[in-house]
């Protein structure tokens, strides 16, 4: 079994023996990499069964809505569909087994999906078989995430839906058709070139220097690297899906290089005055070097860092380090409150510049530092706050994480779900010709 989210483990059995005239049956599959699900059947009612299921954790992320996700259950050839608890990942339901005989277990998770020509189909994403002899007694198994299968369509074809040797749940991750065999792999909402020694921004100053016409500002589609999505308050200048607030990146193999323009011309509105920086004109800069999508920060190569536009109580521009190479004393940024540590900027150099038509930021990213990938897509997004009149922030808009409803004036959960990014793939020096859009 292709093991594909956390490293392997041991599945562990316990058996307590207890004998009993009926078996009920228990079954709760937990998706944590450092604690395991369980199976157990114990005496406490006449030959009924009462299941329990928790969703994987690698389902719980923003490719697939819990709301179209169905847990079917089949035990020795009976098939059911537990159901699932009001906005949680717990799915209930209830089955028989006489005591005495033999389990043949298998466990489903499918998304309800619209397919070709609006059609709703089943897709299978993960799928679980055990066995287990004749139950006399009181049995609790424990089973691991690792446990499910996601990748082995050769063993399951129904994992692969169109038959084009790519799992339903990776062309789902991926932002592929599962139901089209010619819609390739994509891997990603948009993919950045690979540029030489000598098209790089040698000094990291917040300004827009011709190297940066080599970067990419479009998205695998050819739309914009906006930044748009709003995400906190109501902005009349700035309804959802129209800013011009953008993003643009590039890379040399050993360094990601970012550029992000915030507010321009008479909307500028330069505020420095919140000791929290999220609350101040500042961009937020999120990546999750292995894909994980968890829906919470795993303190490895989950990060977020928060870069304010201009130095504490001052409209000076903002910077990491001085002419020389130093750190700057003044200089004004932090990694998030669950993000993996950044300590003294390590790998992480970035300027401002306040003054400009437009404010912009500039921020250059470590690679090897920072766990960013090469050839792989990872998760990433680009959020900008936005401080109107002083004391805290009016506005906060967002490349990929999701647009609060229109009723709703708050919708910010990447900075504690890293699910809520988006996928950015940094292309390497081989490959960069052929995704490269002007």
């Amino acid at each position: 079994m292709i093991k594909r989210f956390q490293t392997q483990l041991t599945r562990k059995i316990a058996l307590w023996l207890r004998l009993g005239a009926s078996l009920v049956l228990a079954l709760f599959l937990t998706a944590c990499s450092d604690s395991s699900g369980t199976l157990a059947l114990s005496p406490i009612g006449a030959n009924t069964q009462a299941l329990e299921l928790t969703m994987p954790r690698f389902l719980q992320n923003r490719t697939v809505n819990p709301d179209d996700l169905i847990a079917r259950v089949t035990i020795n050839g009976e098939r059911f569909n537990p159901t699932r608890l009001a906005d949680t990942s717990v799915f209930r339901g209830t089955t028989q087994v006489p005591e005495g005989e033999a389990v043949e277990l298998r466990v489903e998770w499918i998304e309800l999906v619209s397919g070709q020509n609006a059609v709703t189909q089943e897709l299978l994403l993960a799928i679980l078989e055990e066995d287990f002899p004749r139950i006399n007694s009181n049995v609790e198994v424990s089973f691991l995430e690792d446990d499910y299968e996601t990748q082995d369509f050769r063993t399951y074809p129904r994992l692969d839906l169109d038959n084009d040797n790519v799992p339903n749940f990776s062309e789902r991750v991926e932002n592929s058709s599962p139901f089209d065999s010619f819609d390739p792999v994509a891997r990603a909402n948009a993919f950045v070139p690979f540029v030489n020694t000598t098209n790089f921004p040698v000094v990291i100053d917040g300004r827009f220097d011709d190297v940066w016409r080599r970067a990419q500002y479009q998205d695998r589609n050819g739309n914009n690297l906006f930044i748009d999505n709003r995400m906190v308050g109501f902005d009349p200048i700035r309804p959802d899906q129209n800013t011009e607030f953008r993003w643009g990146a590039m890379h040399d193999g050993q360094y990601l290089y970012i550029l992000v323009f915030g507010e321009i011309g008479m909307n500028r509105t330069t505020q420095g005055d919140s000791v929290q920086p999220w609350m101040d004109d500042a961009i937020d800069i999120f990546w999750d070097g292995n894909r994980s999508q968890g829906r919470t920060y795993d303190g490895v190569d989950d990060y977020h860092m928060i870069i304010p536009l201009t130095q504490l109580n001052s409209i000076a521009d903002n910077s990491s380090h001085l002419a020389d190479g130093t750190l700057n004393p003044n200089g004004r940024g932090e990694p998030g409150f669950n993000s993996a540590d950044i300590v003294d900027f390590e790998g992480v150099s970035f300027a401002t510049c306040v003054a400009c038509d437009q404010h912009v930021y500039e921020v250059r990213l470590d690679l090897d530092v920072l766990g960013i990938p090469l050839d792989r897509s990872m998760g990433f997004d680009v959020q900008i706050n936005n401080d109107v009149d002083g004391g805290e922030r009016d506005f906060k808009f967002g490349w990929e994480a999701p647009s609060a409803p229109d009723n709703i004036a708050e919708r910010d959960n990447t900075w504690r779900d890293p699910s809520q990014m988006g996928l950015l793939e940094l292309v390497s020096a081989e490959n960069s010709t052929a995704i490269f859009i002007e």
